[in-house]
Formats: structure tokens, C-alpha cells, sequence
């Protein structure tokens, strides 16, 4: 059917909008070429109802498309995608070319560039792509290359700029003997982008390298996107072409810093934009949270938390950052950035400088100030997305809520006053629940006079009014309560809340009953995804609130509260944690951020006492990977004299997060200080701090100092349970001076466990019985026991990649062909911080696998890397020395050392991996079948 193009066109944006309405003056804009006439609007939409019918049907916010379900060939599209990526073989193929045999030109025709189309035509194309992306790999399992290759080919050709489909391409031909024609794609993608200023990224370079090479595996993982980032489940509105350009100034600039007023949206432009740039990060898109920070130096700890970057000791934040990011193409997007300014122009100065493929948005109120920084300025929205955003969240908040023509001049005066800002919008429409918009704007201009221009450069200024004039619409009891939530950082709960506000018989307001009605004013976010609702304050509310009670008699009092209150919870986690550890763990990670904002305001108020007390009872940390508590237990510890009662305990935790970074001899001298600590030291307390020195010893590759710790530990305790850590590192270290003694340390874990049924235990004991059979010279049983370890995790990464580094050592034994994949799992499992030690193990593990099986050029470089990072296990000292041996004969031995000696360690990670997968390669060359023993 031939429509004329303005009717079109509003058929398109009804399309568009799905089961969403148009609002009559959205479509007025775009009929009227933006001139105010509603009759316009109703006559071309009675035109169009000529043609259709009933199928558009008038609301409360405009018009709406009536649609069955599957009518729309781009449904249809979906469905089919969504379909074949369950199904496999025939099946899959055919639902893709049903799919794709859907396509009759490009997304919304001749349409596409309006700004109404700009996001449903991009999300359409990139789908599209990537099916055919699928079927061309389809296509190559099922033998038919030269059909993947015709896919691939026309691809490029309609989406010069997407580099997946030409990487596959690439391959392909390759693949087909066509090498020229393969580098030729890659030398005409490279024209492409140099013209818009931008080079192909790492994982394309590294497949031509690897054509130029002619090895037998050219695919580095280009097509597996990683990342945390999540784009909010509510819709958003306007700035479609603002989102468009951003998208592009995000490709062509490695640092982009969002900025504008609060509350003006920059963190959800962002967010659009980083999900919109997706497909040109193959490293995929990480979005650091700071809004819950303090200092400059938490952006580091939290990009390595949010990265999983490995902590070093002998390497700053920032190095083992770069060194994680150096080969990476990735776009991290760092939220919120004014109150931590020079910690993050650290941190993008030194990605900026030493690294080639990541790139950054920042939000900000202001920009950080540096060196090749594109600033991208946040204005608020126009009056038209004003008022569908107004009217969107108005819906969203009350199904009942109906627009009409009067309503929205109502509306548009509302949200000219509030300056078009995102956050006060929405504040504003979640009143429609109770007021209408003519009452709202009553009590507008009775609560707040809102400054309808800024005066000044403090754009907070301004949401700041927004935030006043909801604040003075609650009633005294809300206020009270809202007033002291503003101290709380992150989440919590009615039971916080409640103890923290002082609720009580002295007529205090009740928060269990105030917070929720916060939460109806939108004033308090509800996270409801947990088995217990969790609420929180947006950061802008939030420093409104901390403003209240600065201004107000009771701060101190109620700070004093709040640090009692998660003083207390530490304290109850630390009970838990030996009866229920992954309870422990929940309310630790729930928590966290005020654990830590408790602990700095004890810190401040000179509470060195419940400030040891926080530290000492989040000893789960050690569990759950949080780096940062090895920065509060070191800065408890400064302020701490000697002859403190919890001095010992903390040298003892400083000491174990030596040993978890890695530095051990660090380890030693903390443990070592704790037990000369001038005061009473309680027997258990001693007992760890042995355990300590003896963890130190076992991966210096000291066997006796480690097996004269372990010794000292068994003789001061008759209670296993309590010292079933020590089992493992005495295996470890009585394996080569007395490995007649493994065994029975084996046993004595096997009855721990067989007494408590803990999956820790049970793990621990799996473990130990592995390390016992190696001894025996059984190593075909011992991979069965390192198997078992693995099923006893529980989900636990670091019991996992303990698990997985034991069955490198049964594996090698073994001699068995599956031992790259082991190897390979066991890297990346044991890769984060909380595991460095393990690492290592693996690492020397593979180091003397490789020379016992004749590979020593990749054993030397690993033997080198060893030697300079200073490191050495107890039960690996002949096999280290075997292996030393066997490469000191290597033609140029010192050129592989040396390299060696020169690696940072992902260095030496990538060398591993890089080395393991073309062995593995070789070993499913030769024989397809082999199953995979991990």
C-alpha cells in the first residue's frame, strides 16, 4: 500500500513506539515542521485511520499502534534470532535464513535518519548483522565456506565499519586459500577507519600477524563480548541524535568526559552511549560506580575490583592496571567523577599514555583537565522530551494518568520550571500519583522559588531546588527521617534505618513505616531483586540529606549511631561466618559500602577502639577478594600502639594480605611483629599468626621453615576444626623433606571433614588426599581427588581455582594429552588477586611440565620469570631443579631467560596461554575425540 510520506511517517514513529503511544505533540513536531497545531495532528492521524481502520487508538498520552502479536516483520525477526540461538545444526541455519529472508531493505527505508528512527534502526542493523554473522559460522560447521564467505562479503560491503564480520572474513579466506584477498579485507578496512581518524583494534591487528605468519589458528575471541555493563530497564527519551554523535565522538576519542549539572542526565547518556558502542570494543564495556568513594585512591581500587586486576605488591595500582589493560580493547566508563577528580585523571593520564585500545567516558561536573580530554558538554533536555519524559514517568508511576491539551501547557510550565532537568522531572511526575498537574504546579510555586535561569556557574544550584521544593513537600516525620538516610552509602535496610535513626518509644518517627512512604515520594529508591528490599538515595538526594543534618543539632549523634550500628553488624558477620560463611559473605558484599564509610568516621572522630573492632570482624574479607580491607587494616594499624589488645590480630591479617599479593616476606616480618606485639596474646591469635609465616615459607621455597610453622601450629592447638587451613600447607610443605607425614595430614582433614560436612572442608579434604596419591606416585587416582575437590566449591572462585591448581600438578604427572586445557582453566581461574599465590604454583607447575616433556624455550622464559619475581614453592624445589637442568643445555638459553626476567607478569600470562593454545591445537589435530579432563 502507497501512503504519502507524511502520513508515512507518522505511521513510522507509531511503529516505532511499540506498544508505546506517540504524544500528540511529538507528532506535531515532526508533521508541522515543530509549529504547535493539534488540529494537524488529528487530521492526519483521521487520514490515516481511513486506512487502517481501528487500529490506532487514542490514550492518555497520545496515540498508539494496535498490533497482534508477530504482525510486525521485525517481531518476526526477533523471534527467529532469539529461536536459532537455542537451536544447532539444520535447525539453526534454517531459522536464520528464515530471519534474514525477512529483510527487504534497510530498517525503516527511506525513514531511518529521522531522529524518531535513529535508535530502532540501529538496534535493527545490528542485529541483522550479527544473525548473518551466525549464519556464516553456521555455514563453516556445516562445510560450506564459500556461502559463509558470500555472507561475510556482502556484509562489509553494506557495514563498512564493523570489524567482526571482517575478522571472520578474513579467516575464511584464509582458510580457503585465499591469503591476499584476506589481507587485502584487512588493509581496506584500515583505509575505512584511517578516514575517520581511527585504526583497527588489537584482536583485527593480531589476526593479520597471525595470517602473516601463517599459522594454523588465526581467531582470537573477537566475537565474545565481556563487560558489567546494564542499561536500565525504563525507557529513554529524546536525545536520539545527541546519543548518535556521542556514539561516534566516543570511537574516534580515547577520553570523553560527560559533563553538565546534577541531575541533568549525564550518567544515563553515558550508559546509552557506552551500550551503543559495544560492538566496537571486543574487550568488552566496564562500568565503575564512584558515587560511594571517598578518596582519590579508592578509583583505583575499585577499577581493579570492577576489571578483576590482580593486586601485586611489588607493582602500584595503576601498573597492574595498565599491564591488565595494555593488549585489551575496552571502553570503561568511570560514573560520577566531580569528588574524586585527581584520582581519576590519574587513572585515564596513565591509560591515555600506556595503553593503545582502551578507551573512557567520564561523567563529571567538570572536566578532569588533561591532555587529550574531549569534553562533551550536557545540556538539558528540549521542551518537546520534557514533556514526553514527564509524561512517560507520570504513566510509568500511575496507569490512570491522562494527558490532555490542557493538561500539557500545565506540564510544559512544570518542567520549564524545573529547567528541563531529567532527575527533577521525575521527581515532579512520581507526585501525579496524589496531585493533579494543575495542583502540582500550585504547590510549585508555593514551595520552592525555582530559579527559571542560572545566575551562577554552580549548576547544582538548580537541582537543588528541584530536590528542596520535594523535600518540603514531605511532612515533618519524613523529613526527620530523610535528613539522617543521607549518611548511609550505598543500600540498606528498615533494620539499619530503624536502629540508625533511633526509632524507638521516645516518639521518634518510624522509619519501617516513613522509608516506604519515602520511597512513594521518590525520594528513597526500592531494590526489591533480593530476598530483602534494599533502599537507597540517588547520590544528588543523598548530599541534600547530608546537608539537612549538618545544619541540624543532632549529627554527631546520629553518626555515632550509624557507627555503632555497623560496628555491630561486622561483629555479627564475624560469628556467622564459621556456622554460615556464604550468609557472611552476602551481608559483607550487601554492606560493604557502609562498612567503609562507618570505619572513615570512626577513623575521623578518633575512634581507634570500634574503628580495629570493623576491621578486625570483616576478616571475611579475605574471602570475598576486597583488596581495600588490607588498606584499612594497615591504616587501623598505624594509628594502634603495640600494646593494643587487637594489635596482634591485625599484624596477623596484614601478614595474610602480604601473602595473598604476593609479597612474603612482607608476610613474615607483620607475623613476626604480631607475636613480639607488648601485650597478651590470645592462643588462637598466635596459632594464625603461625599459620601466616608458614603460608610465607611454602612459597619462598623454604620446606623446612615452612614444616617447623606448621609444627609449631599443631602444638599449640588439640581442635582441627579451628587449624584446618594448616592441613593444606602442611602437605605442601612436608611433600619433599618428609613426605612420609602427608598422608596423615590428608587424614586428619578427611575426619575434620567427615565430622562437619562443610563444603570448605570437604573441599580442603578432596585436596589433600589429591596432594597425599602424588606423593604415592599415583597421579591417574589423585586427578580423580582434584576433581572432587572442584565439586566441593560450593560456587567459591578461590576454592575453585585451588582445585584447578592441584590438578595441574596430577595432570603433569599424568602425562595426560588433555593437560593444556587443565593448564589453560587453571590460569584464567587463578589469575585474580586473592589467588596470586596459586598462580605462581600453576606457573612453576607449567614451567617444569614443559621441560619434562622437551618444550624447554617456553620452560626457560617461565624459569626466568620465576627468578626475577622471586618466587619458589616447597613441593616443586626438585622439580624446579630438574627443569633448570634440563633447559641449561638450550641454544641461547640466555636470550629465553633473560625475556623471561623482563615479563611483568600478564606478560608472562599471555606468553603461557599463547603457547598452551598452540599445543592444544596440535593435540586436537591429532586426535579430534580427546575429552577434556578438567
Amino acid at each position: 500500500m502507497a501512503l504519502p510520506f507524511q502520513l508515512r511517517r507518522l505511521l513510522g514513529m507509531m511503529v516505532a513506539a511499540g506498544t508505546a503511544s506517540v504524544t500528540a505533540a511529538r507528532l506535531a513536531d515532526q508533521i508541522t515542521d515543530g509549529r504547535p497545531d493539534s488540529s494537524a495532528v488529528r487530521t492526519a492521524v483521521s487520514r490515516l485511520r481511513r486506512i487502517l481502520g481501528d487500529r490506532i487508538e487514542t490514550g492518555p498520552t497520545g496515540y498508539r499502534l494496535l498490533l497482534e502479536s508477530g504482525e510486525l516483520d521485525a517481531e518476526r525477526f526477533v523471534d527467529l534470532t532469539a529461536r536459532a540461538s537455542d537451536a544447532e545444526g539444520a535447525e539453526r541455519q534454517q531459522l536464520l535464513r528464515d530471519a534474514l529472508d525477512l529483510w527487504r531493505g534497510p530498517a525503516f527505508g527511506d525513514l531511518r535518519d529521522e531522529s524518531w528512527a535513529l535508535g530502532p534502526a540501529r538496534r535493527l542493523d545490528g542485529l541483522r548483522a550479527t544473525a548473518i554473522e551466525d549464519l556464516a559460522d553456521v555455514c563453516v560447521a556445516s562445510g560450506h565456506r564459500s556461502a559463509a564467505i558470500r555472507l561475510l562479503s556482502e556484509l562489509v560491503l553494506v557495514d563498512p565499519y564493523r570489524e567482526r564480520p571482517v575478522g571472520l572474513l578474513m579467516q575464511q579466506l584464509a582458510e580457503d586459500g585465499r591469503l591476499i584477498e584476506a589481507l587485502r579485507e584487512f588493509q581496506r578496512l584500515r583505509s575505512v577507519l584511517a578516514g575517520v581518524g581511527l585504526e583497527p583494534s588489537a584482536d583485527l591487528r593480531r589476526i593479520e600477524a597471525a595470517l602473516l605468519a601463517d599459522t594454523t589458528d588465526s581467531r582470537p575471541p573477537i566475537d565474545v563480548v565481556s563487560g558489567n555493563l546494564r542499561r536500565p530497564v525504563d525507557a529513554f527519551v529524546g536525545r536520539e541524535r545527541e546519543l548518535k554523535a556521542l556514539v561516534e565522538v566516543v570511537a574516534s576519542r580515547r577520553l570523553v568526559t560527560v559533563v553538565g549539572a546534577g541531575g541533568v542526565g549525564k550518567t544515563r547518556l553515558a550508559v546509552e552511549a557506552a551500550a551503543g558502542s559495544s560492538p566496537t570494543f571486543s574487550s568488552g564495556v566496564w562500568f565503575v560506580p564512584l558515587v560511594s568513594l571517598s578518596e582519590d585512591g579508592d578509583v583505583f581500587a575499585a577499577t581493579m575490583t570492577v576489571l578483576n586486576v590482580g593486586a601485586d605488591a611489588r607493582r602500584s595500582s595503576i601498573d597492574s592496571i595498565i599491564d591488565t589493560m595494555r593488549r585489551r580493547t575496552a571502553l570503561i566508563v568511570l560514573d560520577n567523577a566531580e569528588h574524586l577528580i585527581e584520582g581519576c585523571a590519574a587513572l585515564a593520564s596513565a591509560l591515555l599514555r600506556d595503553t593503545d585500545e582502551v578507551h573512557l567516558i567520564v561523567t563529571s561536573r567538570e572536566p578532569l583537565g588533561i591532555q587529550g580530554e574531549h569534553v562533551h558538554f550536557v545540556a538539558p533536555l528540549d521542551p518537546f522530551d520534557s514533556v514526553d519524559l514527564f509524561c512517560s514517568r507520570a504513566y510509568s508511576a500511575d496507569d490512570r494518568f491522562e494527558c490532555g491539551d490542557a493538561d500539557r501547557s500545565v506540564i510544559e510550565d512544570i518542567c520549564s520550571r524545573l529547567d528541563h532537568l531529567p532527575l527533577a522531572i521525575e521527581l515532579a511526575a512520581a507526585r501525579t500519583r496524589t496531585l493533579s498537574v494543575a495542583e502540582l504546579e500550585e504547590r510549585l510555586d508555593e514551595a520552592s522559588a525555582m530559579p527559571r535561569r542560572r545566575d551562577t556557574a554552580d549548576h547544582h544550584a538548580t537541582m537543588r531546588a528541584a530536590i528542596d521544593w520535594s523535600y518540603r513537600l514531605l511532612d515533618d516525620d519524613e523529613r526527620a527521617v530523610f535528613d539522617v538516610l543521607g549518611l548511609f552509602a550505598g543500600s540498606f535496610d528498615l533494620a539499619a534505618a530503624s536502629e540508625v535513626c533511633g526509632a524507638g518509644p521516645g516518639g521518634e518517627p518510624d522509619p519501617a513505616v516513613v522509608v516506604p512512604s519515602l520511597v512513594n515520594r521518590s525520594m528513597v529508591m526500592a531494590d526489591r531483586s533480593g530476598p530483602t528490599t534494599r533502599y537507597s538515595l540517588l547520590e544528588t538526594i543523598r548530599r541534600f540529606s547530608l546537608e539537612r543534618l549538618a545544619s541540624g543539632p543532632s549529627e554527631r549523634e546520629v553518626r555515632t549511631r550509624y557507627v555503632a550500628y555497623f560496628a555491630g553488624l561486622a561483629s555479627d558477620v564475624h560469628g556467622m561466618n564459621a556456622a554460615d560463611p556464604r550468609r557472611a559473605a552476602t551481608i559483607a558484599t550487601l554492606d560493604w559500602d557502609n562498612f567503609r564509610e562507618a570505619l572513615h568516621h570512626a577513623l575521623d572522630d578518633g575512634d581507634v577502639e570500634r574503628a580495629a573492632s570493623i576491621v578486625v570482624n570483616l576478616a571475611v574479607a579475605l574471602d570475598l577478594g576486597r583488596h581495600e580491607h588490607g588498606r584499612f587494616v594497615l591504616d587501623v594499624l598505624a594509628l594502634l600502639p603495640d600494646g593494643h589488645r587487637r594489635a596482634p590480630i591485625l599484624h596477623c591479617l596484614a601478614g595474610w594480605w602480604a601473602n595473598l599479593s604476593g609479597d612474603h616476606r612482607r608476610a613474615i616480618l607483620l607475623a613476626e611483629r604480631g607475636l613480639c606485639c607488648p601485650t597478651t596474646i590470645p592462643t588462637f591469635t598466635s596459632i594464625l599468626l603461625h599459620i601466616v609465616i608458614a603460608e610465607a615459607r611454602v612459597h619462598l621455597g623454604d620446606p623446612i621453615g615452612a614444616l617447623d610453622a606448621v609444627q609449631v601450629v599443631l602444638g599449640r592447638s588439640d581442635n582441627d576444626h579451628q587449624i584446618r587451613v594448616v592441613f593444606i600447607l602442611g602437605c605442601w610443605a612436608a611433600w619433599t623433606p618428609r613426605p612420609d607425614m602427608v598422608a596423615g595430614f590428608a587424614a586428619r582433614i578427611a575426619e575434620v571433614a567427615g565430622r562437619t560436612g562443610r563444603y570448605d572442608d570437604l573441599h580442603q579434604a578432596a585436596y589433600c588426599e589429591g596432594i597425599a596419591l602424588l606423593v604415592e606416585g599415583d597421579a591417574i587416582a589423585a586427578i580423580e581427588r582434584f576433581r572432587a575437590a572442584r565439586r566441593h566449591c560450593d560456587g567459591y572462585p578461590n576454592l575453585e581455582a585451588e582445585a584447578l591448581q592441584g590438578l595441574t600438578l596430577a595432570v603433569a604427572a599424568a602425562k595426560v594429552p588433555e593437560a593444556c586445557d587443565v593448564f589453560l582453566d587453571a590460569l584464567a581461574a587463578t589469575a585474580s588477586a586473592r589467588m596470586l599465590a596459586h598462580w605462581w604454583m600453576v606457573i612453576e607447575t607449567l614451567a617444569i611440565h614443559w621441560a619434562d616433556e622437551g618444550r624447554l624455550a617456553p620452560a626457560a622464559v617461565l624459569l626466568g620469570g620465576l627468578e626475577a619475581h622471586d618466587r619458589a614453592c616447597v613441593f616443586l624445589v626438585h622439580g624446579r631443579e630438574r627443569a633448570v637442568a634440563l633447559v641449561a643445555d638450550l641454544p641461547e638459553i640466555d636470550a629465553y631467560t633473560v625475556a623471561g626476567r623482563s615479563m611483568s607478569r600478564t606478560e608472562l600470562a599471555d606468553h603461557a596461554t599463547a603457547v598452551l593454545m598452540a599445543e592444544r591445537d596440535q593435540v586436537v589435530g591429532t586426535s579430534p575425540h580427546t575429552k577434556r579432563t578438567s
